[in-house]
């Protein structure tokens, strides 16, 4: 997901993906979907002679659950904040410090990070987008639709939790302190 559409993600508090990412992210329910529905059509058609009704049944309730569910993590949380371009900067950086994230593009008012994590077969990428607008912040952090993950076991929550305690930081801080801490990292 390189190119994004800042003002569709504003006016929709979604994520935006392509065709392929959405093939990824959703895979799981689609391959529970068409799994259902071959055994229905099976059935119907005298393929399958067992009564596999609960068998469909549950494909179709666990592909409803993980579409909501994935449909739901595409969702920006909002948060108020009255701060300056810089203070956002800082409470980005303080977090990539902590969570081991790699900026990967930062525009006037956005920023996407990434955050790997575990080791295969067990690997996973999180992708962070972070909006500022007027006096609100909007972020997402998700299993990044190249991936195929639906689930990174709380990294996504902690992602939003840590970057929203580095936002409060920044609201009750000594800014001059704090921007001479950024320099001193910077410059290192």
């Amino acid at each position: 997901m390189v190119k994004i559409d800042i003002n569709k993600i504003i006016s929709d508090k979604t994520i935006q993906l392509n065709f392929k990412d959405k093939l990824t992210y959703f895979g799981i329910a689609f391959y529970l979907l068409v799994f259902s529905v071959l055994l229905l059509i099976g059935k119907l058609g005298g393929f399958i002679q067992h009564n596999i009704l609960a068998v469909e049944l549950i494909g179709l309730t666990l592909a409803t659950f993980v579409l909501i569910s994935q449909n739901k993590k595409l969702k920006f949380k909002t948060i108020q904040a009255n701060l300056t371009t810089s203070e956002i900067d800082l409470a980005i950086y303080m977090t990539a410090q902590e969570l081991k994230w790699h900026l990967v593009d930062v525009g006037s008012n956005y920023t996407i990070a990434r955050r790997e994590g575990g080791t295969f077969p067990f690997s996973w990428e999180e992708q962070i987008t972070i909006i500022s607008i007027n006096e609100k912040i909007l972020i997402n952090s998700l299993c990044d639709p190249d991936s195929a993950m639906v689930n990174v076991f709380g990294k996504n929550k902690k992602n939003i939790m840590t970057f929203e305690r580095n936002i409060k930081k920044q609201q009750t801080m000594d800014h001059k302190v704090s921007f001479d801490i950024l320099n001193k990292e910077i410059l290192i």
